[in-house]
């Protein structure tokens, strides 16, 4: 079931569930940093907590994506998505307490952000206080602010658990001007050739501009017909980069494993 809920976000949304697959190296990494050992969890919250957007108008999708400022009456409708979401995936066996991470992150430490009726501070379930503070780190290295300057600015976030900001600030002064590159095996292929487990290194588009498969997209059964459809239909570019190295058998077991 969490597959198949994955499947469709990523061909209804695919923006915001490739943004939510990016952020998943980011949680691998920092989660043991706060102290959570097992990191599923805040992955399937990262992937899934998109699952309440798909009431919004598209507009409104759109407005979010690209960070423009929302009307009162949209900004409302946007403060029903956790709940929405929550509500959604706690009727799910094993993931109650991923509805509850999704339904949380978005409040603030502060008190600020949404539910506004939720718990503030230390009573924010630690995962969703985690993730809040790795999406935010996430998104800022992805602006390319140098860690110096990252620091500097999330000390200043109200909306952050200061200890786990602590505990962050420490390892990057630890590790500075460290940075692992890994070096991706680029293949340029026609639609027939696309597998699963391939990565896609390059959006594909329609020839007027529609997103059919977001960049950083883990190819699947369902993606390859999506794109292959779009082939015949529609008309797409006759070749796609993609990374082909495929996924080693302890990481295919670890990811199975987690989403069980």
């Amino acid at each position: 079931s969490v597959k198949l809920l994955t499947d469709i976000l990523s061909l209804i949304d695919p923006d915001s569930f490739g943004a939510a697959l990016d952020l998943r190296s980011s949680i691998r990494e920092m989660a043991p940093l706060f102290g959570i050992e097992n990191s599923w969890e805040l992955e399937l919250a990262a992937m899934l907590g998109p699952i309440g957007a798909i009431s919004l108008p598209k507009e409104v999708s759109n407005k979010l994506f690209s960070q423009d400022e929302l009307t009162v009456s949209e900004q409302s409708v946007v403060n029903s998505v956790p709940s929405l979401s929550r509500d959604l995936l706690k009727n799910i066996p094993r993931l109650g307490r991923v509805s509850e991470i999704v339904f949380f992150h978005f409040r603030g430490f502060d008190e600020s952000g949404f539910p506004q009726d939720a718990p503030a501070g230390t009573k924010i379930p630690l995962e969703a206080r985690a993730l809040r503070i790795i999406r935010t780190i996430h998104k800022a290295h992805a602006l390319g602010l140098q860690e110096s300057e990252l620091i500097d600015s999330l000390r200043k976030d109200r909306t952050l658990d200061p200890a786990l900001l602590k505990l962050f600030a420490e390892q990057t002064q630890q590790q500075l001007g460290i940075a692992q590159v890994i070096e991706e095996q680029q293949y340029e292929v026609s639609a027939s050739e696309l597998l699963p487990g391939q990565t896609l290194l390059k959006d594909v588009l329609t020839e007027d501009g529609t997103l059919v498969v977001r960049a950083g997209h883990k190819i699947n059964e369902v993606s390859i017909h999506r794109i292959q459809n779009y082939v015949r239909l529609r008309g797409l570019t006759p070749t796609f980069i993609v990374d082909c190295r495929m996924p080693s058998l302890e990481q295919d077991h670890n990811d199975t494993k987690g989403a069980l």
